[in-house]
């Protein structure tokens, strides 16, 4: 599920629905796992979040606070836990047909090449961090360059200008 629009626009329904499946969902389904997982030795966990955990999304505001929620519950609990790793991925722009399903057709065209990463790449480097241990990762290389900059001035401007609507 991918919600966009004005931060006004949102239903009640759309917003808790959002925000159920991104985050109050994923978190359920993992406390039914955790006394079966902690009785195991080395057990793993691997949340999907987004980018936009870590850097604002306009006109994404609902999407972007759940996948920062979500991001935040599982380096949390990878603290807390003993036995369970837990990994946050925090995927940018991933080659699948989210886009198109919510809407967002004219990313496709915006968005260059470049900054599109492989879905298989995505789930390569995710299985990689939790074998790892690691409590986060970003996959794809044009998006680890690029944390550092997320959230800056610049990079909201250019994020603006790529994903906007003709």
């Amino acid at each position: 599920m991918a919600t966009n629009g004005q931060a006004e626009t949102y239903s009640d329904q759309e917003k808790a629905d959002t925000y159920y499946l991104m985050c109050g969902g994923v978190i359920d389904l993992i406390q039914k796992f955790i006394p079966k997982l902690s009785a195991q030795n080395n057990s793993r966990i691997v949340i999907i979040s987004s980018i936009g955990a870590v850097t604002p999304m306009p006109k994404s505001s609902i999407y972007s606070s759940a996948k920062a929620a979500i991001y935040a519950y599982g380096r949390s609990l990878n603290a807390e836990l003993k036995n369970i790793t837990v990994t946050v991925s925090l995927p940018g722009y991933v080659k699948t047909d989210i886009h198109k399903k919510a809407g967002l057709n004219h990313l496709e065209k915006k968005i260059p090449s470049w900054m599109w990463v492989d879905v298989n790449k995505v789930v390569r480097e995710t299985e990689r961090a939790s074998l790892k241990g690691n409590s986060s990762v970003i996959p794809g290389f044009i998006y680890k360059l690029a944390r550092p900059f997320l959230g800056s001035n610049t990079a909201n401007k250019i994020w603006r200008f790529l994903s906007r609507r003709n």
